[in-house]
């Protein structure tokens, strides 16, 4: 059985999100959430100390593909 790419965007509404806001989404904990990014797997902006995920960003990490 082959499942269908992830299609959020409806629910993925914004067209950026912080990390606090990513463990609901990916159903991952916070630190998990800061690995991946650490580890460039999902792709994101610094804008100072913060990180800030492009929504096309997300979809990608959920695709399967790496960012």
């Amino acid at each position: 059985m082959t499942l269908a790419p992830f299609s959020h965007l409806m629910v993925l509404d914004r067209a950026a999100y912080e990390v606090k806001e990513l463990p609901a989404v990916l159903r991952l904990g916070k630190n998990a959430v800061y690995e991946l990014l650490r580890s460039g797997q999902l792709r994101s902006i610094r804008y100072g100390k913060k990180y800030i995920i492009p929504r096309e960003a997300i979809v990608e990490f959920l695709n399967g593909r790496k960012a």
